[in-house]
């Protein structure tokens, strides 16, 4: 999927492929109404917007709509200030010691 700036600048996103035209018709009436017209910069405020708007839609397809909506903005993002940016990367868990057998 594509974001389109004012300006014309772009960002790409995607939706799960799986059961993919389920999440495209998602989208296209669950989400994209919040995000045209919305403040591209304020990502996070947008989704937690979307998030409380749809509460009643609980599930993966609202949730695979709405990534394919994050990153696309998070690439938008990244081109506009020729940067990379996006979500800080999650530390990596330890890894739990293996027991041994006796």
């Amino acid at each position: 999927m594509r974001v389109t700036a004012e300006d014309g600048s772009q960002g790409w996103g995607q939706l799960s492929t799986y059961n993919a035209d389920i999440t495209a018709q998602v989208f296209h009436r669950q989400i994209a109404p919040y995000a045209l017209g919305a403040d591209a910069y304020a990502i996070d405020p947008l989704i937690d917007r979307i998030e409380e708007k749809e509460h009643k839609f609980p599930g993966s397809y609202i949730k695979r709509a709405m990534a394919g909506l994050d990153t696309a903005l998070w690439d938008w993002r990244g081109k506009v200030e020729r940067k990379p940016v996006g979500r800080p990367a999650r530390r990596q868990a330890r890894q739990a010691p293996r027991l041994r057998p006796r």
